[in-house]
């Protein structure tokens, strides 16, 4: 098992257009994280890809702010802010779930921010590579 420093020089080598990145496990331990995670916002991560209607209605949070669905398409979904600010200035965010991870046999997630001129087309392919590189099981 990879240790959570080398987990996080990975993700930050992979996913460095990225502002935020977490990695959590099925219980919503954090593995690595770049940013603040608050109390229950991994497991509202995880549940986000349960069902499309509660993910759109919910949204998404991390560090307090929430982030509109737009996309559900399991194992994704994405989405974006705009609160307090302009479309050009706003926050995009994607979640990832990988079934069988490295770390143990329940899913792995990873969830990312990127700020303009970053899109979801850019970066969740990104995404995709690093959690199927980095996090599944061979």
């Amino acid at each position: 098992m990879e240790s959570a420093s080398q987990l996080g020089v990975e993700a930050q080598r992979h996913l460095a257009d990225c502002s935020r990145v977490v990695i959590f496990d099925q219980a919503g331990s954090v593995l690595f994280a770049n940013c603040k995670v608050l109390q229950g916002e991994t497991q509202q991560l995880a549940a986000s890809l349960e069902g499309r209607d509660a993910a759109i209605l919910r949204g998404l949070r991390l560090e307090g702010r929430r982030y509109e669905v737009y996309r559900h398409h399991p194992p994704l979904v994405y989405g974006r802010s705009m609160v307090d600010c302009e479309p050009e200035m706003s926050t995009g965010i994607a979640v990832c779930r990988v079934d069988r991870s490295r770390f143990s046999s329940t899913p792995c997630y990873v969830a990312v921010t990127y700020e303009q001129p970053q899109t979801s087309a850019r970066i969740v392919p990104q995404l995709v590579s690093f959690a199927q590189q980095q996090l599944e099981t061979p």
